[in-house]
């Protein structure tokens, strides 16, 4: 298994962590550690929030509509096309 699959393995057990933790629990070399963390952040695979690092959260592509009472599909931003 490489070292990204186990970093993002180790955050889908346990959730979002710190820095030095996720290195103690994932287990992957302090030598290359820092290097995973920042590709897979650059590629879009984790995020950084203040200081903890976590898988990234699929956000809904349809929600509810209050204006028309109907569902719409998210493209870029919220809105409905109702008159």
């Amino acid at each position: 298994m490489s070292n990204k699959e186990t970093i993002k393995e180790t955050l889908a057990a346990l959730g979002s962590m710190p820095y030095g933790p996720l290195q103690e629990a994932s287990g992957v070399p302090s030598g290359s550690f820092g290097r995973t963390l920042r590709d897979l952040v650059q590629a879009g695979e984790l995020e950084r929030a203040d200081s903890d690092y976590r898988l990234p959260v699929d956000e809904p592509t349809r929600a509810y509509c209050a204006r028309c009472g109907g569902s719409h599909e998210k493209r870029g931003v919220w809105a409905c096309t109702a008159a």
